[in-house]
């Protein structure tokens, strides 16, 4: 018997294109406050090499290259954890159309 074959729905797979499209601006824009010869992937803590100020010039970065504005809740301390997270919560947020990464 051949094993099934799921395909996953077409926003699943957009989903994942969108978080990675969202881990590479994250790394592009942290990188910068990082201190350099850190490894920069997907569970690069963030939370414990950034302060406070440096997460709030992340946000307006972010803002500024996607050109948007981030509501009060959309971005907040558990979401630096590592650039994953944080990437995930960028694609968990509805922005319009064109300001997408």
């Amino acid at each position: 018997m051949r094993p099934r074959i799921v395909a996953l729905p077409t926003r699943k797979w957009d989903k994942i294109a969108m978080a990675n499209d969202y881990q590479t601006l994250v790394v592009d824009i942290v990188s910068p406050f990082l201190e350099s010869g850190v490894d920069l992937s997907g569970r690069t803590p963030l939370a414990e090499q950034l302060d406070s100020l440096e997460m709030v010039q992340v946000i307006l970065a972010l803002e500024g290259r996607l050109g948007c504005r981030f509501g009060p809740t959309d971005i907040q301390f558990d979401h630096f954890e590592t650039i994953d997270t944080l990437a995930r919560q960028l694609a968990s947020i509805r922005l319009p159309n064109a300001a997408r990464a």
